[in-house]
């Protein structure tokens, strides 16, 4: 389907009209651009023709540019004149067998060098011989000739479209710097970078200058204060430092130099003065520190008599309650001591359990002991009361552990209204080990006898009393209702 669509596309497009623009020295692009069509079509009609796509260089005269190149040499000066860029003169010079070692062929190298070390400038044999720079450059280096480096200061410009370099007289510049008197000036004004302004100033003997911006005579910076200038000062890269003569506060007089009132330390200028000022900031260190001193000493006697107490309470509760916290015959959980032997923290405890068993545990071991072990047995003990087997019995066992929790667990939600008012449950039914929840449900059952229907409960007839047999009844819910306590509004 695509290539019977390309077929009819390519039989249907205006092929005279592409024919037309090409004989016009028109490019594929601008073609396509003409008739809104695809570069690839343009290409596919052109080459069914046999004919070549016209390029930018095609569109230019060739005979023109190499006769403008062979009469200035300089191929800046003919894209100039034709108004086209310099590659494609390159190009057309390249295209016609004329390139620029052509131009170093056809001169006498003898004669060049001859000149060259006359003057020394590489743009004066250049004019000289109406070529550019490039090709008697060419020969300097191919016979070993050191060529000096051109002081001159070239300022690069926009021109009809075009980057060009405008040479600055020299002598402009050493006024500059007379006017100016920095370096970082005349490279502002000139817009060129300021090593190419120094090697101008160096080349031709000016001294430079270090120039202090904002530090005239007169000037105050903290205890000195700037009274004239002093002899410059050479550093070890050759440059000039002016020196500064200044006079403190205090009456010395100070030769400074002009980096030290911009020097910093931390990101933060630092005091001046001719030193007096360490003198008093080693004074207030001193001070600083014995006040830091006597404080700690201070610190040292509190501590010290704070020790000193904390001994005597030892003492005191040592002659009061004895040396040791456990005595013989102490109880502790189901423990009671016989004998202890060693002393802290290797005291070694005699004890006896409620069960008959006797054990010697460490002190540590016996902070933390409850019993021998005995009551962990009781509690994994499985009373059966929760079995899934027995749903009622388990259903008795989930409400005997609501009623508990309500009168005795503080963070139940109920507590308020049953713990919290003084609402127990009988020592019958809180026996360990599941004996008070057997008696819980035996003595419903064998005293208040099964659940007479679905719609009946256990409620108590006291409302304040506790949780007893004798106060528990089987009711409706219209008969607890009747029951309730009457909240009074304050």
């Amino acid at each position: 389907m695509g290539l019977i669509q390309y077929n009819t596309q390519f039989y249907n497009t205006d092929h005279d009209g592409v024919l037309e623009l090409h004989s016009q020295k028109n490019t594929n692009k601008e073609i396509s651009d003409k008739l809104n069509l695809t570069l690839y079509m343009v290409e596919k009609i052109l080459s069914y023709y046999d004919l070549t796509p016209v390029k930018n260089m095609d569109k230019i005269d060739h005979q023109v540019v190499v006769d403008l190149y062979n009469e200035h040499r300089k191929i800046s000066v003919v894209s100039e004149i034709l108004e086209i860029e310099d590659y494609m003169v390159d190009k057309i010079l390249i295209h016609n067998n004329i390139t620029k070692r052509s131009v170093t062929l056809k001169l006498d190298s003898t004669e060049i060098i001859r000149d060259y070390l006359e003057c020394r400038d590489v743009n004066v044999v250049a004019e000289k011989y109406n070529v550019s720079v490039t090709p008697i450059i060419k020969i300097l280096k191919d016979n070993g000739i050191q060529r000096k480096k051109n002081p001159n200061v070239y300022k690069r410009v926009i021109k009809n479209g075009h980057r060009v370099k405008i040479e600055i007289d020299v002598n402009y510049v050493i006024e500059l710097y007379k006017e100016f008197g920095t370096i970082a000036a005349v490279s502002r004004e000139l817009n060129v970078k300021d090593n190419k302004v120094r090697s101008i100033l160096l080349s031709n003997n000016v001294e430079l200058n270090v120039t202090l911006k904002y530090i005239e005579v007169g000037d105050i910076f903290d205890m000195l204060t700037v009274v004239g200038f002093s002899d410059n000062k050479r550093t070890s890269g050759g440059e000039s430092k002016k020196m500064l003569l200044c006079k403190c506060e205090c009456g010395n007089e100070v030769i400074r130099s002009s980096s030290y009132f911009r020097s910093k330390k931390n990101n933060k200028l630092t005091y001046k003065s001719c030193g007096c000022h360490m003198e008093d900031k080693k004074k207030q260190n001193e001070e600083l520190r014995i006040k830091k001193k006597l404080e700690y000493e201070q610190k040292l006697k509190e501590w010290e008599i704070a020790r000193i107490e904390k001994e005597r309470e030892k003492i005191e509760y040592k002659q009061k309650y004895g040396d040791k916290r456990y005595n013989i015959g102490d109880k502790k959980e189901r423990f009671t001591i016989t004998g202890i032997e060693g002393k802290h923290p290797n005291k070694m405890m005699s004890v006896i359990c409620e069960c008959g068993t006797e054990k010697v545990l460490r002190y540590m071991a016996f902070k933390s002991a409850k019993s021998c072990g005995c009551l962990r047995v009781e509690r994994s003990t499985t009373h059966g009361h929760s079995s899934k087997s027995n749903p009622i019995r388990r259903k008795f066992h989930d409400r005997w552990k609501s009623m508990v929790k309500r009168c005795y667990n503080i963070k139940n939600h109920a507590y308020p209204n049953y713990g919290g008012r003084g609402i127990g449950v009988c020592d019958r039914w809180m026996e360990p080990n599941g004996v008070g929840s057997e008696n819980y449900y035996n003595d419903i059952h064998n005293i208040l006898g099964p659940q007479p229907s679905p719609e009946h409960s256990l409620d108590r007839i006291d409302n304040d009393g506790m949780y007893e047999i004798t106060n528990l009844r089987w009711a409706t819910n219209s008969e607890q209702s009747k029951n309730q306590r009457r909240w009074k509004t304050t």
